[in-house]
């Protein structure tokens, strides 16, 4: 764009030579000679060429003319964040991220597309997709809340306190039926007990011990449970309610996609119809995935 823009700003193509355009400015920056050209509008001098022109000057003055109605756009601004979903929909087909394609120019709304050309997949309306995404966020928490009996009061860790609390106790009755089969090795040895005795008391023992393994096994996983109930009543849940509170409410496309990336790995996005004449803007389907506490993904599993 620069380029394009440099020649159409050269007076060279009209037939003249311009002098002082740009200076050679040097100074001294930490020891060092810098070189800089910056534009000299004031003193410039416009000169006849020997060259013939190739367009009139007319022409020349009304492209000066268009320019200063279209001037160029600063780098900070060209570089911030326009698309609230960049970086997190992923084309279902190919895999690539989809990207935000304006249409300023035609006052169309701008799509979400794959960037891939041979890609199939089909784009759709940015702002239906964002719509989409939040009410499936909506849709999950509800779900995710139901399904795993998330309330307010699991807070308070009292759940966890007494799951802890049967494991150690489940711990200290495997360790003293160990004690008691090692005992009945010894009385075997000692001649108190005859083998009939042995076996009987050391199958019995045996058998509470690996009666006793299950009952730690499945104490162990109602922690693990409890475990992702407390994080994800802490972490998971207050976020992605707190997102869907305030995000029409968010200024810049940079903030909401920032809010969006707390609580989203990932979205991934079909569209099979489309066009001008064919479908639904809205026929489309995404699978959306939460970022989850590792505790919550091994219980999943």
């Amino acid at each position: 764009m620069a380029t394009i823009r440099n020649i159409l700003d050269n007076p060279v193509y009209m037939g003249k030579i311009r002098w002082n355009w740009r200076r050679c400015v040097k100074r001294m920056v930490d020891g060092q000679v810098s070189v800089s050209r910056p534009k000299n509008a004031d003193a410039l001098i416009l000169a006849d060429g020997l060259h013939p022109a190739i367009i009139s000057e007319e022409t020349f003055n009304l492209a000066q003319e268009y320019l200063s109605q279209n001037r160029p756009q600063p780098i900070a601004y060209r570089n911030t964040v326009k698309n609230p979903l960049g970086g997190l929909v992923v084309c279902g087909l190919c895999g690539r991220h989809m990207v935000r394609r304006p249409y300023t120019k035609r006052g169309q709304l701008d799509t979400l597309m794959c960037p891939v050309p041979a890609c199939k997949n089909v784009s759709a309306p940015l702002h239906l997709v964002e719509e989409r995404i939040l009410k499936s966020l909506a849709e999950w928490v509800a779900q995710y809340t139901v399904s795993w009996d998330i309330k307010p009061e699991i807070k308070d860790g009292s759940a966890i306190e007494l799951c802890r609390k049967a494991i150690a106790r489940q711990q200290n009755e495997m360790t003293t039926l160990r004690k008691q089969l090692d005992t009945t090795h010894d009385l075997l040895e000692q001649g108190v007990y005859d083998t009939n005795t042995f076996l009987n008391r050391s199958r019995m023992l045996s058998d509470k011990i690996s009666a006793a393994e299950e009952t730690l096994k499945s104490l162990q996983a109602e922690l693990d449970v409890e475990l992702m109930r407390q994080e994800s009543a802490v972490n998971v849940i207050p976020k992605i309610n707190k997102l869907l509170e305030v995000y029409e409410h968010l200024s810049t496309p940079k903030t909401k996609n920032d809010m969006l990336k707390e609580v989203l790995e990932k979205v991934v996005y079909f569209k099979k119809t489309g066009g001008r004449w064919h479908g639904s803007p809205d026929d489309f389907e995404i699978h959306i995935y939460p970022i989850l506490p590792e505790s919550t993904k091994a219980v999943l599993d």
